[in-house]
Formats: structure tokens, C-alpha cells, sequence
């Protein structure tokens, strides 16, 4: 076979000459390529047995179902600041509709507002006017959910809506007590009465069925996901550091080596062995405890995209 110059060889014979002087060097460093095998699967294996341990908890699917004002939280006390006469009407009015009005407090500020609040910790309402048109409301921190937590159990919600997190807002009288006030200052601005207008009802959404995963597990995931491929990328730059630090490519380069064509062999190579790992990790892991009533094909696109993400991205260091 004669020598190819650079003008006859195309990219595509040489990339298809250097896969194949990849896949000799994987053959003859068995260690290192069981390595790369390997060593995704051991930790995919320690994670479905911490997953093993910490079980996912499964909940059938609810349906749709109106919550009941009857079952709303007694309110000890109700106090307001501070003291005008518009606020007083509108309290007065709000009272009355709760029939709270031996109970209704008023202060010259927030801070009395809080001091009064220890006495009743659990069922003292307060609420801070800032003009005659807006106002906060005060509640107990124990009534309400936190608006910023993302990982609060649904498993309440399945057995009793009263005690589920997302009807707080609806059963401590929340949701009735900004309707009152808002219907009391909407009639003393548009001098028409609209209480009925103002009566809410409130719809608890179905939802299908879920998983929940633990915070634990759910941490431990996301950080497999991270160093799974690991093995790949870091023996991808040693094979490549190794044939820069013995001038290989620079001595076909002189030979009309495509850098492209260089490039392009250890992807195609690397991009199959994330192929297949992903393949297989996705087969395990949707059909142990992990992910098992999760979507195979979702699956492995996670854990194929990221491969290849992180494949691509020790290419680019090394350009």
C-alpha cells in the first residue's frame, strides 16, 4: 500500500485508520479499560444499595376535591396596627363577620402587636396596615408553609387535606381573613358592597400518582451523575497526553494528518463506550429500586447527554 500524502487521504480514512489504532490501544490496556467499565457500574451498585436502604416512598394518585370551611383553625386573638380611624372600621367589619369583636385588639405599633402575639402563641393573628389599601398579615409560623421550600413531603396530602402543608393557607383562615379585609376595602372604596362577590371556595388540584425520593438518596444521585463518568474523561486526557508527550500527533501532522480526523477517532470511540455504558446503566437502574417506575429512554438520555457533554469538554481542553 503506498503512502498517502495529504491531499489523497481524506478525513474520513483517517479517521477511520486511527479508530482502529484506538480501539488496539484499549485492547492492549485491558486494565485501563476494564477500569472505565467498572468503575460506573461499582458506583451505580453502591447507589441502588444506599436506594435499597432509604426506599423511595410511592403514592397513588388523588383526585380532585373541594375543601370544607368548616374545618377552619379557631383563631384566639386578633390584634391590628396602627390605629386610624380607617383601620378601625375595616377591623370592625372583619370582626364582626368572624364574630371575633370581643376578641379584636388594637396597638399604637408592631412591636406591642408581637408582645401580645406571646400570649397566644399558636392562634394570634395579627395584621400590620401600611396605608389604607395595603396591609401584612401576621400568622403564626407554625400555620403556614414556608414559601421557599421545594422539598416538602406530599405524604399528608394522600390521607388527610386537613393536615396537608398546601391547605394551611385555606384552614388557619388565611385565605378568609385577606378576603374579609379586601372586601371591606374595596366597599369603602367603590361605596358598593361586595361580600358575596368576595365568598371563595377552594379546589384541592388531583394529581397522578408519584414518587418521593428521600433528601438523602436524592443528594447522593446527583453527585453519581457527576463523577460517572469520570473514568472516561480522565483516561481520554492521560491516552491523549500520552501521544502529545511522545510527538505522535505532531509526527503525523507532518505526514498530513487532519487534526480534525485526530479528533474526530477518539470521540467516535469514546462516544461509543458512553453509548453502551449508558445503555447499561439505564437497564439496571430502571429495573432495580432506583429509578424503577422511571421512563428507560429518559433515563439514558440523562446519563448519555452527560456523557457526552463531559467527553466533549476534555477534547476542548485539550485544542
Amino acid at each position: 500500500m503506498h503512502p498517502l500524502n495529504k491531499r489523497e487521504a481524506g478525513v474520513w480514512h483517517q479517521t477511520r485508520s486511527l479508530l482502529y489504532k484506538n480501539l488496539l490501544i484499549k485492547w492492549r490496556t485491558k486494565q485501563q479499560s476494564l477500569q472505565e467499565l467498572i468503575l460506573p457500574l461499582m458506583l451505580l451498585s453502591l447507589l441502588i444499595l444506599i436506594s435499597t436502604l432509604n426506599p423511595h416512598v410511592y403514592y397513588g394518585g388523588v383526585g380532585t376535591t373541594e375543601l370544607e370551611s368548616e374545618n377552619y383553625l379557631s383563631l384566639k386573638g386578633l390584634g391590628y396596627t396602627p390605629i386610624t380611624n380607617v383601620t378601625n372600621h375595616i377591623m370592625e367589619e372583619v370582626a364582626q363577620e368572624l364574630h371575633m369583636q370581643d376578641r379584636l385588639e388594637m396597638f399604637a405599633n408592631e412591636e406591642d402587636l408581637e408582645n401580645a402575639s406571646l400570649y397566644e402563641p399558636l392562634g394570634y393573628v395579627g395584621v400590620v396596615f401600611r396605608d389604607n389599601m395595603s396591609y401584612r398579615l401576621r400568622f403564626p409560623y407554625n400555620q403556614l408553609p414556608l414559601p421557599s421550600d421545594y422539598t416538602e413531603s406530599i405524604a399528608s396530602c394522600f390521607s388527610n387535606s386537613v393536615n396537608c402543608r398546601a391547605a394551611n393557607y385555606w384552614y388557619s383562615g388565611f385565605v378568609r381573613l385577606q378576603t374579609l379585609i379586601d372586601a371591606t376595602i374595596i366597599q369603602m372604596q367603590t361605596k358598593r358592597s361586595v361580600w358575596r362577590e368576595m365568598d371563595v371556595r377552594v379546589v384541592m388540584m388531583g394529581q397522578p400518582g408519584s414518587v418521593e425520593v428521600q433528601k438523602f438518596p436524592h443528594a447522593l444521585i446527583s453527585i453519581y451523575l457527576v463523577l460517572a463518568f469520570t473514568p472516561f474523561v480522565s483516561f481520554l486526557i492521560v491516552n491523549v497526553a500520552a501521544e502529545k508527550e511522545h510527538r505522535l500527533k505532531d509526527t503525523m501532522s507532518m505526514m498530513g494528518l487532519y487534526d480534525s480526523a485526530f479528533w474526530l477517532s477518539w470521540g467516535l470511540l469514546y462516544a461509543a463506550l458512553v453509548t453502551t455504558m449508558s445503555i447499561l446503566m439505564a437497564v439496571i437502574s430502571t429495573c432495580t429500586s432506583l429509578f424503577y417506575h422511571s421512563n428507560f429512554l429518559v433515563i439514558f438520555l440523562l446519563i448519555f447527554l452527560y456523557g457526552i457533554s463531559s467527553v466533549s469538554h476534555s477534547n476542548t481542553l485539550h485544542h
